[in-house]
């Protein structure tokens, strides 16, 4: 299935439910779904999950190449100021075209309500709970790092872990229209580091790779069951520097826009499109879809 055939059903789709929820809301009451969404498609605002809320996620990106990745995500609310997450995302250390995810535990703890005049404000901290390991062998040296190749690296490899630590802001403007503003500080840590090109560079290699991002976005309803969502975020990026025969760090952003379906009581659907700065042409932007699904435990 070509990727402008997916936008085109995405499109239908949206449509349908649109005109399906206009009519439902003529026959009976307004919807109000009752669990809190914590965060936009990739980041988070300031609100936490209910108390006993159980959260439950899986999803995908795609694009013409086929299926890209695959991620997946647990979370409960604590007293309605804490929760607790597990996920499994796509690693995004680094854009030299790796296949791996990495599973991360985090926590999110709500300081500040939200009040008319001033946001609500959350902090959060996450780390990686399985070292990432990254090699890349002679023949994949020729399509991953040409220059490298050309140079006489025949391969490298090194071992990741990662922690994070973010403050976020939510305000809502206009009625209806959240706005969410954020900055994390992340450590990158690489162990391990070898390179292998018959003794033309150095060996084994550690470091840490510390950088300030930012992330924010907004949403709005276009109808009782369907919000609009737009975010912008960005990360760390490891890179190959062959001149000093070492990784550095480079900021990336990405773009996400799309739009979350409640589709009654208990789930939630995200579909959009999300663009990095790496892609090298327009044909690598990637569709997102993505499933949630909300259970009380009634304690």
């Amino acid at each position: 299935m070509k990727f402008g055939t997916l936008i085109l059903l995405l499109y239908s789709f949206t449509v349908l439910q649109a005109q399906s929820s206009n009519y439902k809301t003529e026959q009976s009451d307004i919807f109000v779904f009752e669990h809190t969404v914590n965060q936009l498609f990739y980041t988070s605002t300031y609100r936490v999950l209910r108390p006993f809320d159980f959260a439950f996620s899986m999803g995908s990106n795609f694009n013409d190449s086929g299926i890209e990745s695959f991620n997946s995500a647990v979370g409960i609310g604590f007293g309605g100021f804490l929760e607790f997450q597990v996920k499994t995302v796509p690693q995004n250390f680094t854009s030299m075209n790796f296949k791996a995810n990495e599973n991360i535990a985090g926590i999110k703890i709500k300081l500040f309500n939200e009040n008319v005049f001033t946001p609500g404000f959350s902090v959060g901290a996450e780390t990686n709970i399985n070292i990432l390991n990254f090699n890349v062998n002679e023949e994949g040296m020729k399509t991953i790092l040409p220059e490298g190749s050309k140079a006489g690296l025949s391969e490298f490899n090194f071992d990741v872990s990662a922690f994070r630590f973010y403050g976020v802001f939510t305000k809502r403007i206009f009625g209806a229209t959240n706005v969410s503003a954020g900055l994390s500080y992340g450590i990158v840590g690489y162990r391990n580091f070898n390179v292998e090109s018959g003794g033309a560079f150095p060996g084994n290699d550690n470091g840490n790779l510390k950088m300030l991002n930012y992330f924010g976005g907004i949403d709005f309803p276009v109808n009782e069951r369907t919000k609009f969502i737009f975010e912008v975020y960005s990360s760390s990026n490891l890179l190959f520097d062959l001149k000093t025969v070492s990784l550095y760090s480079r900021r990336k952003t990405s773009v996400s826009a799309g739009l979350r379906t409640f589709m009654n009581e208990w789930f939630t659907v995200d579909y959009g499109l999300t663009y990095h700065d790496y892609f090298k042409s327009l044909s690598e932007i990637q569709l997102r879809m993505n499933l949630t699904a909300f259970l009380n435990l009634g304690i």
